[in-house]
């Protein structure tokens, strides 16, 4: 029985993969240019007949077939719908994989079975060439957005440092220009060592989400090096970069936890 969060604040949850290709930057400093050739092609027809028999049918090109593709750039998009709602999706494109979750968000223990699959499809998929190459970049990112009922009147400043315990102030300097009545907004980000070629990112915001203001938290832990293409090792970098953010989410939650009950599933 896995448990879920009443009021969960989730926007998306981001599961993504990186690694080197072949092709070479025009210039140095800049993001690789891929042209589409029968091998990425290949890659992601492959890709798309695997996740097909998942039940992820219905795929969107976002990059026209011919047109230049950036390395780390998704060019496929493929939706799990269910009852009319996109429940998950996979997105892929040269040296990127990535797998979505979109609420209605259960349990890491219900989307973690959705990220393998789509992990040892694109392992299935890749092609000889690039089979036995390292994965460099293994990413767990997810997109909040707090709205009335977690901020509970509070102005963006009072919540992040109120409720989140985030203590950030501005000198003189700057306040002598603050307008009398008026709060202060600001846009926090934060790279945080974890391990070696591990970190975890976090970043806080005033913004907008489904049209309405809220308070937008990305938080992220991003481990890279040389990972062996191995569904169960790529996996339990997965389920570690969980663990760190779901503390992380917790102890910052405390003082609105009752805000967002547990809630026990099937």
């Amino acid at each position: 029985m896995s448990e879920s969060i009443e009021n969960a604040p989730l926007l998306e949850l981001i599961a993504e993969l990186r690694w080197a290709t072949h092709a070479q930057a025009v210039a140095p400093h800049t993001p690789k240019i891929i042209q589409s050739t029968s091998d990425v092609e290949q890659l992601f027809m492959k890709f798309g007949a695997i996740v097909h028999q998942l039940g992820y049918s219905e795929p969107t090109r976002i990059v026209p077939p011919q047109f230049p593709m950036l390395e780390g750039q998704p060019v496929l998009r493929f939706n799990m719908n269910q009852e009319g709602e996109t429940k998950s999706l996979f997105q892929i494109g040269p040296g990127l994989f990535s797998a979505n979750a979109v609420p209605p968000y259960r349990h890491w223990s219900d989307f973690a079975p959705v990220v393998k699959s789509g992990v040892e499809a694109l392992l299935k998929a890749r092609p000889p060439a690039d089979a036995s190459q390292p994965i460099t970049a293994i990413n767990l990112r997810y997109l909040d957005a707090f709205g009335p009922l977690h901020m509970q009147e509070k102005d963006p400043t009072a919540f992040i440092v109120d409720t989140l315990g985030i203590k950030v102030s501005l000198p003189e300097a700057l306040t002598q220009h603050l307008q009398e009545g008026k709060p202060w907004n600001s846009f926090l980000q934060f790279q945080i060592p974890v391990e070696d070629g591990v970190t975890m990112g976090f970043a806080i915001g005033q913004g907008i989400a489904n049209d309405k203001p809220a308070m937008l938290m990305d938080t992220s832990v991003s481990a890279t090096g040389a990972f062996a293409p191995n569904s169960d090792e790529i996996m339990a970098r997965f389920n570690r970069a969980h663990l760190l953010i779901s503390k992380s989410f917790k102890d910052l939650m405390q003082p609105i936890a009752h805000l967002m009950p547990m809630k026990k599933g099937e």
